[in-house]
């Protein structure tokens, strides 16, 4: 007996038609067929890609490729933040590596000097400090710790000269070719479009301005020359942006040695060297933001070029008068001296230097 015939209902063919309407690959007309045949070999997968929808991928994957530049660049300014908080703890605390063991060797020390009790596990929420009464615990100016802390920042100023130099010099060599070649910004900005406008090229008439060519190949090397010079520009802004976020990390490090020594300042009443400190580090935290994108790294280029810290002019005599006045004052007595130790180490453990303890890796 003969099967009954199926008829396909609307909403069948609607689906299929829309299937097909997805997938041009399926259904190639006679002029499409010959463009294949007759395309340079050269050009021929990009077509295939097109007709494929691939380009899609390429858009996707440069969407995730910004977004793990931009990831990255967060990781390194933690990194740097992390670095700057390590470098002050094992400062004060005069250990090598912040293990647990070490760091708990130390502080305990001072504790049983003190008569307190030692602490025998390390964690987010040990306080270093734990038994010193509420005046004792008041006050961190530890003679030492800031000695230490004045010669550090004093120490890394031999080096400023030649701190990022090089990243700097990046920045200014690439900021010159935008500015002798300005299309290369507007053609980053014009890529997407551009690459939208080359999928859709079938014809004589370009996607885009509605502008009719004598030939379609013309047409698509005009496109494919402007892609190829946004390419060139987004190699470039990558190039910049990473020279800025290597140069801001070390402004953060400038900043981590240069915070005690405002504070310093500011406890022992020098209000004219403080304000000095505190002038710099404001002008560094600017800095800092102004690396992080391509409009406001090109607005540095003058200071990238005299030299990006700009360190003040009095800062050897202001860091020599306030050592000389830290020296002339009296030597702490041990219980003083333990007393201040312990909570300077409380206060870099509550701004976060301590995250955790975990056998015998550091805690950092």
């Amino acid at each position: 007996p003969k099967m009954p015939k199926i008829m396909p209902n609307d909403a069948d063919v609607k689906a299929v038609l829309a299937e097909v309407a997805d997938h041009p690959e399926i259904t190639l007309s006679r002029r499409e067929i010959l463009r294949f045949i007759l395309v340079e070999p050269s050009k021929r997968s990009e077509e295939i890609q097109a007709l494929l929808k691939l380009d899609e991928i390429g858009q996707m994957r440069a969407a995730l490729n910004s977004a793990q530049n931009k990831l990255q660049q967060t990781q390194k300014m933690a990194a740097a933040q992390v670095g700057t908080g390590t470098d002050a703890l094992q400062r004060h605390l005069q250990i090598a590596t912040l293990r647990p063991e070490q760091l708990l060797e130390v502080v305990n020390t001072r504790r049983k000097l003190l008569g307190l009790s030692s602490i025998t596990e390390l964690t987010a929420d040990t306080k270093l400090d734990e038994g010193l009464t509420a005046g004792a615990a008041a006050s961190d100016f530890n003679k030492e710790s800031a000695l230490r802390d004045i010669k550090a920042l004093s120490d890394a100023q031999k080096d400023f000269p030649e701190l990022s130099k090089a990243d700097a010099q990046a920045i200014v060599d690439g900021l010159e070719k935008l500015e002798a070649d300005p299309a290369l910004l507007s053609a980053l900005q014009r890529r997407s479009f551009i690459e939208r406008g080359l999928s859709l090229i079938d014809g004589l008439e370009c996607p885009l301005c509605d502008k009719l060519w004598d030939d379609e190949e013309l047409l698509r090397a005009h496109l494919q020359a402007k892609l190829a010079k946004s390419e060139e520009a987004k190699n470039l802004r990558d190039s910049l942006i990473d020279s800025g976020t290597k140069i801001a990390a070390q402004v953060i490090r400038v900043i981590g040695l240069l915070a005690p020594v405002l504070k310093l300042a500011q406890v022992q009443g020098e209000g004219e060297r403080a304000q000095l400190f505190a002038a710099w580090k404001t002008d560094l935290e600017t800095i800092r933001i102004k690396l992080q994108s391509v409009d406001d790294i090109a607005d540095q280029k003058d200071r990238l070029v005299s030299g990006w810290l700009a360190v003040p002019e009095k800062l050897s005599a202001a860091l020599n008068a306030l050592r000389e006045k830290i020296e002339a004052k009296p030597d702490q007595s041990a219980t003083i001296a333990a007393q201040t130790f312990l909570s300077t180490a409380q206060h870099a453990a509550e701004i976060g230097f301590i995250q955790k303890s975990r056998g015998d890796q550091e805690i950092i």
